[in-house]
């Protein structure tokens, strides 16, 4: 048991003194899932989408000087441009709206992963304390009855 997660995000670590509660299994189970872990790490990748849809590309701008070598008027040509992506300024709320809906998308399917895997380890902890029960009132009953 020593390679678990026994400290959750906000802190506090997880004792697992005998006998543990089941909130505290439950907590145990949800930390140390690697699937959860894999869609923790998803909500980094959503964040990223974030930060890089509230980001404007740079404008370019090109300069250019030539200058005419031949010829009776030799006078050099001298050029300059300034270029933006007039789509990104349009688009721009709408792909911040877009990737703020995708990190929530995936911060609820994380949340929703969690509440089924806290369900199924009290749900096991429950069928197991009542088959040690069960057990064990079965052998008393063996034994009474030899």
């Amino acid at each position: 048991m020593g390679a678990l997660n026994h400290r959750r995000p906000d802190g506090p670590v997880i004792g697992i003194a005998p006998p543990i509660p089941l909130r505290e299994l439950a907590a145990l189970a949800v930390l140390n899932d690697p699937d959860l872990v894999a869609a923790r790490m998803q909500h980094g990748v959503a964040e990223a989408g974030l930060l890089t849809a509230g980001r404007l590309p740079d404008p370019s701008i090109m300069a250019g000087f030539s200058a005419l070598f031949s010829g009776p008027g030799s006078v050099p040509a001298i050029s300059g441009s300034l270029a933006q992506d007039l789509s990104a300024l349009i688009t721009y709320r709408v792909n911040i709206a877009a990737a703020k809906a995708g990190l929530a998308a995936v911060d609820a399917g994380i949340v929703w992963q969690e509440w089924q895997l806290a369900g199924q380890a009290e749900a096991l902890c429950i069928a197991i304390d009542a088959d040690d029960k069960t057990l064990a009132s079965l052998a008393a009953a063996a034994i009474f009855n030899e």
